[in-house]
């Protein structure tokens, strides 16, 4: 077998280990993301892959302290755009500056992932996702600004003959909002960042051809609360919908400059 093969087999095992034991997961993972940063591309997808049906299996929680890894430290800058909101509730401690150090500490492997979606590998971006859909679909993971970033790509011309990413982001996306209203809410917070990443896109960017309305149109059909089934709790009559919770912060924001041509910032 290619040294490569038994590399690939090798990663394989660890991760097959890892889902049989959770202190063994916890005490692996950070090789487990060397990997999916500096190997060859198919390892890295196995690693990658691992990696999601590990924090799938025990939850984010379980992996909140890997400061041993240098290359998930790496991501940790101040540019990146795509901060995580809050985890699973379950996964919140009582006391406050627990509750603090151990959100940091839970985001570094979430922001770890996330920035795979910079990659311009679309094998990579299919692993990741994928893995990310599933994350917040389970509830694991809830963050307007991920979902924005989600919503971006379903758009994104560039990989609109993908029909992994487009399939595995409309299933998602029509399954999630069904769920619940909160869960139709996380999107409705999704709406603004959403947009930004349109508008603020360069000319040479894919996002910069597609047409805002649709875009628009999308994020408000995902938080029609019509669309949840009857057995689905639904607001109080004399509760704001999504729906009517992004009017008003659609209004407020002309409200404050009603001259300005962008009125989204």
């Amino acid at each position: 077998m290619p040294v490569c093969g038994t590399r690939a087999e090798a990663v394989r095992c660890l991760v097959y280990g890892c889902i049989l034991n959770k202190q063994f997961a916890r005490s692996k993972m950070y090789i487990l993301t060397h990997i999916a940063k500096s190997d060859t591309e198919d390892i890295r997808i196995i690693a990658l892959r691992g990696i999601f049906d590990l924090l799938l299996r025990y939850g984010i929680k379980t992996f909140s302290s890997l400061e041993e890894d240098p290359s998930m430290l790496s991501v940790l800058r101040p540019d990146l755009s795509m901060d995580v909101s809050y985890v699973r509730r379950d996964c919140i401690l009582d006391d406050d500056n627990s509750q603090e150090n151990e959100q940091h500490e839970m985001q570094k492997i979430v922001l770890f992932l996330v920035d795979f979606l910079k990659a311009r590998n679309e094998a990579l971006l299919e692993v990741v996702i994928e893995g990310l859909c599933k994350l917040m679909f389970v509830g694991h993971l809830v963050s307007p600004r991920i979902l924005a970033h989600l919503l971006s790509f379903w758009f994104n011309s560039n990989y609109s003959s993908n029909a992994n990413i487009i399939h595995s982001l409309s299933l998602f996306f029509e399954a999630y909002c069904r769920m619940s209203v909160e869960r139709m809410d996380c999107v409705r917070q999704s709406f603004f960042p959403c947009l930004r990443l349109f508008f603020d896109a360069s000319d040479t960017s894919a996002l910069a051809s597609v047409p805002v309305e649709r875009v628009v149109d999308t994020i408000i059909s995902l938080c029609d609360t019509r669309c949840l089934p009857l057995d689905q709790s639904r607001p109080q009559p004399d509760s704001p919908t999504p729906h009517d919770q992004l009017a008003e912060e659609i209004l407020n924001k002309i409200f404050r400059d009603p001259h300005c041509t962008e009125v989204v910032r």
